[in-house]
């Protein structure tokens, strides 16, 4: 199988979208509380199944790279389709609230806010799997970790609401 330039080049422009985006929140929680996200997450106090901060980059990178590489699986499909339509708008929205999420919770410190913010995200993310596998199953199914990462993420949001009110 061949693989041309132009789905080479389709495949990293999908993405390198959300990677953008991580990386936009990340500036965010930078300009709103003056601070990297590092230092904010070690100043808090984290309930004992907390993971140690090196470990979210890599986990979000990953993620980020999974939830593009579905995104180009569904793009691939006549964009013209009502169905891909209506996926590429779950995903644009997950990706808007994965944003906000990290700006709220980080950068301004408004954890409560943040988890209702977190847990329509998790409601739109089962949108889009719902949707990714009515066009593609595999893409939809690629998803289903962001998802679990997003459930434990709400617990996480959770318990740090409530012991660092």
């Amino acid at each position: 199988m061949i693989v041309s330039l132009k789905e080479i080049r389709n495949y990293i422009i999908n993405v390198v979208v959300p990677l953008v985006v991580g990386a936009a929140g990340v500036l965010g929680v930078r300009m709103c509380s003056g601070m990297n996200m590092a230092n904010v997450y070690e100043g808090l106090t984290k309930p004992s199944f907390a993971p140690p901060v090196s470990v979210y980059p890599f986990v979000w990178v990953v993620i980020y790279i999974l939830i593009g590489t579905s995104s180009y699986m569904i793009r691939r499909n006549d964009n013209r389709s009502n169905k891909v339509k209506d996926a590429m708008f779950y995903y644009s929205v997950q990706l808007g609230l994965n944003f906000l999420w990290i700006v709220l919770f980080l950068g301004f410190g408004l954890r409560f806010t943040a988890l209702v913010c977190l847990c329509i995200m998790i409601a739109v993310v089962v949108f889009m799997i719902m949707s990714f596998s009515n066009v593609d199953r595999k893409a939809g199914y690629i998803n289903l970790i962001y998802l679990v990462w997003l459930v434990y993420l709400g617990f996480m949001n959770y318990f740090l609401w409530l012991v660092n009110c």
